[in-house]
C-alpha cells in the first residue's frame, strides 16, 4: 500500500566498508526477521544496517544505525530483538538533510542505553559521509518508493487575483522598499543562525562519533594489553615453577650422589679391612667365605625377585579391579546420559524459547558492563559462571576480574608493608577491568615506586 504526501515511506539500508550493499522496503525487512526469507549473500556475516525514513520530497527524516547478524544459511539472527519504533519515537535531533533536523539514533546518540552495544555511529569524515551515501541511494529509488497523490481542488479564479485594500495602499505609500529590505534582512539572518546551529550540530556529532571510535580503539588496545600481560604474568609463573621444580631435583639427586658415594665409600672399607684380614688365611677359608659371599648374595637375589612377584601380583590385582571399576563407571555415565537426554526434553528451554519468540528480552547487570543483553544461547553461560562471563564480554581473565571486583569494593593498597601487615591505604577507584593490572593498580604511590626500584635493580 502506498503511502500518501503526508506519511513517511520506511526502508532498511545494508552498509559494508562505507558502500551500500543491499536495500529493501521495511515490509520486506520484516519478512526476514520472521525467517520466511533468507539473504544467502549476508550468510555468516554481521552487516551494519540502518532503518531510514523518507518524505515525499525522497529527503530523509529518521534514520537509525544498528547491528544485524545472519547464520550460515543467511537467515537473521533469531535473538535480535531491537525496538526500532522506540528508539525512533525517543530519538534526539541530528543533522538537517533538506527537510529540517532529523530524527538520528546511533551508538554516541542512543535514547535506551542498554541497547547501546546493538548500534553503531556513522562516518561522518569528508568523501566517506554515510548520511550523504544513504541521500544518494534515497534519490536514486532503486527501491521504487512511492507516494499517493492527493488532488486538491483549485482556488476559484477570481479569490486567486489579490486586490489591494486602502491600507496597503498606504504601506506602499509609506515606503514598503524599507519594510522589504529589513523583512529580507530578518529572513537572511534567521535563515544563516539556522545554518549556523545545524552545522554546529553537525559538527558536534562527527566529534562525538570520533570520540567513541577512539574510545574503542582505545578499548581494543587494552584487550590485547591487558590479554599480553596475563599471557606474560602466566609464561614467568610457568617458568618461576619449572625452576623451583629443577631446583629441587638438582638438590635431591645431589643428596642421593652423596649418599651412594658415602655407602661405596663404607663397602670399599669394609671389603678392604676383610681382605687384609684374611690375606694370611688358607684357601680353604677363602673358599668358605666365597661360598658363603655367594649363598648370602643368592639368599638376597631371592628375597628380592619373590619381593617383586608379590608387587606384581598385587598391581595385577589393582589393575583388573580398576579395569572392572572403569566399566561399571561407563555404564553407569551412559545410563546418566539417558537420563540427562530424558530431562533435557521436559526443561525450561522451551519457556526460555516462547519467551525469546515473544521478543522478551533478557537483561543483566554487572559491575565493569552496566546493563547488558543477554542472548537465549548465552543463557547458561551466564547462569553457570556470572563473573566469567563479565570478564569474557570485558576482555580480561577472570582471575584480574575477580582482582578488579575485590579493588571496585574495597580501593586500598594491598601491598605487603615492611612490619608485615598489608598497607590498607585508601587508593584511587579504578573504574574499568581493561584499565586493572593486578600488582600496580591496587598499590599506592609508595609501594608502586618501591615495586618499579626493585624491578629495575633484580632485588
Amino acid at each position: 500500500m502506498l503511502p500518501t504526501v503526508d506519511e513517511s515511506a520506511r526502508a532498511v539500508l545494508f552498509l559494508k566498508h562505507n558502500e551500500i550493499i543491499g536495500e529493501m522496503l521495511y515490509t520486506e525487512f520484516e519478512a526476514v526477521l520472521d525467517a520466511f526469507i533468507p539473504l544467502p549473500n549476508f550468510a555468516s556475516q554481521s552487516l551494519q544496517a540502518v532503518y531510514i525514513e523518507l518524505n515525499h520530497r525522497f529527503h530523509l527524516t529518521v534514520a537509525v544505525f544498528f547491528l544485524i547478524d545472519f547464520d550460515h544459511q543467511g537467515f537473521a539472527d533469531r535473538g535480535w530483538n531491537l525496538p526500532i519504533q522506540q528508539l525512533v519515537d525517543s530519538a534526539a535531533k541530528g543533522p538537517d538533510l533538506g527537510s529540517g533536523p532529523i530524527r538520528l539514533a546511533c551508538y554516541t546518540q542512543c535514547p535506551v542505553q542498554w541497547h547501546q552495544r546493538s548500534l553503531w555511529d556513522p562516518d561522518m569524515s569528508p568523501g566517506r559521509n554515510d548520511f550523504t551515501l544513504i541521500q544518494r541511494t534515497i534519490e536514486a529509488n532503486k527501491m521504487g518508493v512511492a507516494f499517493k497523490k492527493v488532488v486538491a481542488d483549485s482556488p476559484p479564479v477570481a479569490d486567486a487575483i489579490p486586490t489591494l485594500t486602502s491600507v496597503e495602499e498606504r504601506r506602499l505609500e509609506r515606503g514598503w522598499l524599507e519594510e522589504l529590505e529589513s523583512e529580507l534582512k530578518a529572513k537572511l539572518y534567521r535563515s544563516f543562525r539556522n545554518r549556523l546551529a545545524n552545522t554546529l550540530k553537525k559538527q558536534r556529532l562527527r566529534l562525538a562519533t570520533l570520540r567513541n571510535k577512539q574510545q574503542k580503539r582505545i578499548e581494543l588496545l587494552n584487550r590485547d594489553h591487558q590479554a599480553r600481560v596475563d599471557q606474560y604474568r602466566t609464561q614467568i609463573a610457568d617458568l618461576q615453577t619449572d625452576l623451583e621444580t629443577q631446583k629441587s631435583l638438582s638438590e635431591q639427586v645431589k643428596q642421593t650422589l652423596d649418599n651412594q658415594t658415602h655407602k661405596m665409600s663404607q663397602l670399599r672399607q669394609f671389603f678392604e679391612e676383610r681382605l687384609k684380614s684374611t690375606r694370611y688365611t688358607n684357601d680353604e677359608q677363602i673358599q668358605l667365605l666365597n661360598q658363603q659371599f655367594e649363598a648370602e648374595s643368592q639368599a638376597r637375589v631371592e628375597s628380592a625377585t619373590k619381593n617383586l612377584k608379590e608387587t606384581v601380583q598385587l598391581r595385577e590385582i589393582e589393575l583388573m579391579y580398576l579395569t572392572e571399576q572403569q566399566s561399571n563407571l561407563l555404564d553407569e555415565i551412559t545410563s546418566l546420559k539417558h537420563e540427562n537426554a530424558k530431562l533435557q526434553e521436559f526443561s525450561g528451554d522451551r519457556v526460555i524459547d516462547k519467551l525469546s519468540a515473544s521478543g522478551i528480552s533478557f537483561i543483566a547487570y554487572q559491575v565493569g558492563l552496566g546493563h547488558i543483553n543477554v542472548n537465549r544461547d548465552e543463557l547458561t553461560e551466564y547462569t553457570q559462571n556470572p563473573e566469567a562471563f563479565a570478564a569474557a564480554k570485558c576482555g580480561v581473565s577472570l582471575p584480574t576480574y575477580r582482582s578488579w571486583l575485590d579493588h571496585f569494593s574495597k580501593p586500598r593498597c594491598q601491598a605487603i608493608a615492611k612490619n608485615g601487615n598489608v598497607c590498607n591505604r585508601t587508593i584511587p577507584k579504578i573504574n574499568s577491568p581493561l584499565d586493572f593490572h593486578s600488582g600496580e593498580s591496587d598499590r599506592c604511590d609508595e609501594h608502586r615506586e618501591n615495586k618499579v626500584v626493585n624491578f629495575r635493580f633484580g632485588q
